[in-house]
Parts: C-alpha cells; sequence; structure tokens
C-alpha cells in the first residue's frame, strides 16, 4: 500500500512539473513575456475544447523537453475566452488549438507540424538551428550545404501530406547532422 501512495503521490508530481514548463499568457503580459524569449512557440486555446485537451498533454512534453535547448525555445498557451481574447482577436484566432511561432513579440509563421511531444520538440529545433548556422557558416562549402537544408525544408513543407514523411524527416535528420559535424 505503502508502495503504491509512493509511486501515485511521484507520478502527480511529475506530471505536474511538465506543465510548469509552458508559460500561461494573458492580454496583460503577452508582449513583454514573449521579448523576453527568442524563439516561442504558442497555443491558442479555449478550455472546453476536446483537440485543445488532448494536445496539451503532448506539448507540456515537448516544453520540457526543449527547455534547456540552445538557442532556447519557450511554449506558452493563452486561453481565448478568458484572459487573452484581446490577443486571440488580433491574430484572427478562429479555431482551436492554433499555434504559431514567434521571434520575440513577432509572429513569423503558423505551426504546421507534428502535434505529439517528440515531433514538436524536432520541429521546432529545426525552426532555431538555421539560426546557428548563420553564426558558424566558415566557408563557401558550409554555405552551400546550408542552402541545400533550405530547399529541403521547403520540400518538407509542400510534402507535409506525403506518404513517405518519415522517409523526408530522416533525410532532414542527416543534412543536419552533416551540417553540425561539418
Amino acid at each position: 500500500m505503502e508502495t503504491l501512495l509512493l509511486f501515485i503521490l511521484t507520478f502527480i508530481a511529475f506530471t505536474g512539473a511538465a506543465d510548469d514548463d509552458v508559460l500561461q499568457l494573458g492580454d496583460n503580459d503577452f508582449t513583454s513575456i514573449l521579448k523576453q524569449h527568442e524563439t516561442t512557440l504558442v497555443m491558442f486555446y479555449a478550455p472546453w475544447c476536446g483537440f485543445c485537451r488532448r494536445l496539451e498533454p503532448e506539448y507540456s512534453k515537448a516544453a520540457g523537453m526543449v527547455k534547456r535547448d540552445d538557442p532556447p525555445i519557450k511554449l506558452a498557451k493563452i486561453d481565448c475566452t478568458e484572459a487573452g481574447k484581446e490577443i486571440c482577436n488580433k491574430y484572427a484566432i478562429i479555431s482551436y488549438p492554433t499555434l504559431k511561432i514567434f521571434r520575440q513579440d513577432d509572429e513569423v509563421k503558423d505551426y504546421k507540424g507534428p502535434r505529439k511531444a517528440n515531433g514538436i520538440a524536432e520541429y521546432m529545433r529545426i525552426q532555431v538551428k538555421p539560426m546557428l548556422y548563420k553564426k558558424s557558416i566558415r566557408s563557401i562549402e558550409q554555405l552551400a550545404k546550408l542552402k541545400r537544408l533550405s530547399e529541403l525544408l521547403k520540400k518538407k513543407d509542400m510534402s507535409a501530406g506525403h506518404k513517405d514523411t518519415k522517409l523526408v524527416n530522416q533525410m532532414l535528420k542527416n543534412r543536419l547532422n552533416e551540417l553540425y559535424n561539418n
């Protein structure tokens, strides 16, 4: 019985900690908090939305996975039915959940990536890695590799519904590793 109680308490503590990694935003602090972070993925949600409730645990896990990344990536959320009505109207949010990527407080683009924790983390890492390459390009060869990677990323965006998405993802990972190691 004591073992079961200990397990349950540990489980509750572990699952609750992941949600702490997701910033909760509102109309009053949206801009100021986003300005503090280089790259933030924001989930615009409604508490009553079943899709939002299904995404929330995956989103929290992803936040825990990327919280110590360099360059840093933050995941945040804003309730469009309460504290975030004005912001949600500003960004014309009409369906839930809607995810958008911000560079500080400038909206960069809609998030069109996976909805599972590992996929969210990897997608966001790809979004910030090109900034690293810009800072560390040392040769014409590296610049050419970066251009090829950019072309692959564009193809990946176009092949979102492609049946060989795993193959495209593996190609991208291989290219990223190649760029890092050369």
